[in-house]
């Protein structure tokens, strides 16, 4: 049976590709701010969903076994 992605990625490669995927999400923040004429009233929201996805995310990965 296959193993789900939490299954297969450890806690630091999770943390990995949310480097990998933050760093684009941050600017699309930045292009929200932007688009919506400097106005926070949308960015604060999608932001709290990128620190949730990403914190789910962390969690799940399990730890390194030694």
């Amino acid at each position: 049976m296959k193993k789900n992605f939490f299954e297969r990625v450890t806690r630091p490669r999770a943390l990995g590709i949310l480097i990998f995927t933050g760093v684009p999400a941050i600017i699309g923040g930045g292009l929200i701010w932007w688009a919506t004429g400097h106005s926070y009233n949308l960015v604060v929201p999608y932001e709290i969903a990128l620190y949730a996805i990403s914190l789910t995310i962390a969690s799940k990965a399990p730890d390194l076994e030694h």
